[in-house]
Formats: structure tokens, C-alpha cells, sequence
């Protein structure tokens, strides 16, 4: 948890304290990962929101080898993307977390 801490401050500027993480683990690697993934469980929404748009730091800093994204069920995953494609084939604009 000691690195998950580390990185929010260096890397993600935001405040976020020990208490407001739940448990942090990593993943197996995938075929292609480098370094196995980690998954961070946040003990409330609002600061789950303040990681997820802090991460747009990241492009900011130049660092382009770690990824924020949400960790979705397959049947979230699939909906989300069927809403996608209908609010693009449709013309309309999704407006998501962080996002205006």
C-alpha cells in the first residue's frame, strides 16, 4: 500500500490519505504486462472521483506506461461500450466522470 500512497503523491498530485484506500493487491500479468497490474479498492465514490481525475496528470507528466481505468464486470463493460457506440452512431456526446 506503501507504493500505492507514494505514486498518488508524486505522480498524481492529489491528497488522498491511507484511510481512504480499502485494500490495494496485484493482479496476475497478462501476456503482455511488463510489471503485474494493481488493483486499488477505495473506501468511498468521492475519493475513487479524485484518482479518476487526477489520472489525467499522468499525460501531463509525460508518463505514458500506467493507466487509471475502472475495473468493470463484463456485463458493465459491455454495456458501457453498447452506449458508447449508440451515442456515436446517434450523434450524441457522452459526458463521463471528469469529463465537461
Amino acid at each position: 500500500m506503501s507504493t500505492v500512497l507514494q505514486f498518488r503523491e508524486n505522480s498524481l498530485g492529489c491528497q488522498v490519505s491511507p484511510s481512504d484506500i480499502s485494500i490495494a493487491h496485484r493482479l496476475p500479468s497478462g501476456k503482455h504486462d511488463k510489471t503485474p497490474p494493481v488493483m486499488v479498492r477505495f473506501t468511498s465514490r468521492r475519493t475513487r472521483d479524485v484518482i479518476y481525475v487526477a489520472r489525467r496528470n499522468l499525460f501531463t507528466a509525460g508518463i505514458k506506461d500506467i493507466y487509471i481505468n475502472e475495473h468493470l464486470t463484463k456485463h458493465h463493460e459491455r454495456h458501457s461500450v453498447n452506449v458508447s457506440n449508440f451515442a456515436r452512431t446517434n450523434g450524441f456526446i457522452v459526458l463521463g466522470l471528469g469529463m465537461a
